[in-house]
């Protein structure tokens, strides 16, 4: 989502944007994320995981597009700090806190440490790569518009895959989670099991239906000579 570049970067994207006071723009994205993370503490039983996440990728996907936008027609300065601002606003809200806790309950018990280690170790490597690559690679080739820009399609896709792939697991303990889980594994391999059934039903059935038809035309007409 490119949240670590833009952290970083908040106050030379604020100059780049036009903004005079750069320092004081930082200071209300710093305040906001502040704020916001606290509203996503309260909000996150009520509303639940997968709700509040699709909420932040939306606001995310808004604010890189405005902010792209603003670059691609040098909009006035004022867009700028308000698309900085929803786009903290939408990750602290969601993508920031949420796949913290959401990550302890979607990996099972017995591989919990060592998935966790993983998917942490992931998450501080492509914010490295990214963080490293926003001003020496990303800004001078795809240049603010289109980097602003790829960070929407990214936000954008997520926004669809935890659509189709997260269950909600609000106020469930760890073991119905993982049942839910199995279940869904399991349903899937059934499926795939009853679709092989019935392909091999018609490929038993399909040359003995040929073989009663081919009878059946012998007897009406005898005399024809059939192959």
């Amino acid at each position: 989502s490119g949240i670590n570049a833009i952290i970083f970067y908040a106050s030379d994207i604020l100059g780049t944007a036009g903004v005079s006071n750069r320092d004081l723009g930082g200071v209300i994205v710093m305040a906001t994320q502040f704020f916001m993370t606290f509203v996503s503490c309260l909000c996150m039983d009520m509303s639940g995981r997968k709700k509040l996440l699709s909420i932040s990728l939306i606001t995310m996907t808004c604010a890189n597009t405005l902010m792209a936008l603003y670059f691609a027609f040098h909009l006035p300065p004022i867009l700028a700090i308000c698309a900085l601002v929803i786009y903290i606003s939408g990750f602290s809200i969601g993508l920031g806190p949420i796949p913290w806790l959401l990550m302890p309950e979607i990996i099972p018990t017995r591989a919990r440490s060592r998935a966790s280690s993983l998917a942490t170790l992931l998450n501080w490597v492509c914010s490295f790569i990214i963080t490293e690559s926003f001003s020496t690679l990303l800004l001078p080739y795809l240049k603010p518009a289109g980097t602003f820009l790829l960070f929407a399609l990214v936000t954008s896709y997520a926004f669809f895959h935890i659509q189709a792939a997260l269950p909600e697991t609000k106020a469930l303990s760890f073991d119905a989670i993982e049942s839910l889980f199995a279940s869904t594994s399991l349903n899937t391999e059934l499926l795939h099991h009853d679709d092989d059934e019935y392909e091999q039903q018609q490929e038993d059935t399909q040359p003995l239906y040929h073989n009663d038809e081919h009878e059946h035309i012998q007897q009406q007409y005898p005399s024809s000579s059939l192959v």
